[in-house]
């Protein structure tokens, strides 16, 4: 992997962190998941994050792929201009 690649990598799960600690809600999940399952992945993100504070990883993995691509992409919508 050249350092151009890894530089690019390495911004998004910075702007994923940044964006799930700072930006992240019950109303952004409802934005990015729609009503229903914007609902239900934040009570999940409850469940695991705020409950055990450290819990990201967990919740994130337990996510499916497509649930996964739209975090990402919000988070890099959110955070790529800043």
């Amino acid at each position: 992997m050249n350092e151009k690649t890894y530089d690019k990598k390495e911004r998004i799960v910075t702007y994923f962190m940044w964006y799930v600690f700072n930006v992240w809600n019950i109303a952004e999940s409802k934005s990015v998941f729609g009503y229903e399952l914007g609902i239900h992945i934040y009570k999940k993100y409850v469940e695991y994050v705020l409950d055990n504070r450290m819990d990201v990883l967990r919740w994130y993995s337990e996510l499916d792929t497509d649930c996964k691509t739209k975090l990402v992409n919000r988070a890099y919508e959110v955070y790529n201009n800043k």
